[in-house]
């Protein structure tokens, strides 16, 4: 299963984002490194595949959740790229264990409830069928919470599941928009346009970032 390619593409990421080797760098380093290798494999499938959709022009299902409890992202995109014992052996030769390396990654907190599982589950199904479809949720912060015991009570604390970055993810600031709340909307007759302008008013504008 050993791959001497993959390992060079290891070495070259690793010099990248960590400006080191392979044998220097720490399980959760290692974490980002696998987990970049893998979302350039991934973003290079998805191009392809929207290129196919749009080539085609095939329908597009586009999804609404306010949850995708997705989990971990690292174990599963190696296994579903057939990479597992590949990935095992590169990181064995350098003195790292994938268990270790796996158990780096926090859960992606998008949500906190059995829907968002749902809401996942229904996206793997659709992607394991080919179908082209995308999710549109919200990114939290903190989705999830942090279970502690306090002199025998429970108390909830707030997961700050994203603090260390999140690899499997690509921010889009050029494709930013800005989203209204509350306020209310004011119809203006513009003259030169001979017709009429919708102008939000006294509402809270939020930047939203893809």
């Amino acid at each position: 299963m050993y791959s001497p390619k993959h390992e060079r593409v290891l070495e070259d990421i690793c010099m990248h984002l960590c400006g080191c080797s392979l044998d220097e760098v720490a399980p959760k380093q290692a974490y980002r490194v696998l987990a970049t290798a893998l979302r350039e494999g991934m973003d290079q499938r998805n191009q392809a595949f929207r290129e196919k959709v749009a080539k085609e022009q095939k329908k597009q299902a586009f999804y609404l959740s306010m949850e995708f409890l997705v989990g971990t992202s690292l174990y599963n995109n190696l296994y579903n790229f057939g990479l597992l014992e590949d990935a095992r052996e590169i990181l064995a030769k350098h003195h790292l264990n994938l268990d270790d390396v796996v158990a780096c990654e926090h859960d992606a907190g998008l949500g906190n409830g059995g829907l968002g599982r749902l809401a996942a589950c229904f996206m793997e199904s659709v992607t394991t069928l080919s179908y082209s479809a995308v999710g549109c949720g919200i990114r939290y912060h903190y989705g999830l919470f942090r279970q502690a015991i306090v002199n025998g009570y429970q108390r909830e604390l707030p997961d700050d599941w994203i603090y260390e970055g999140y690899p499997f993810e690509v921010c889009r600031p050029e494709e930013a928009r800005i989203v209204r709340f509350g306020g209310y909307v004011e119809q203006v007759y513009n003259y030169r346009k001979k017709g009429y302008d919708f102008i939000h008013r006294d509402c809270l504008e939020v930047l939203a970032v893809p």
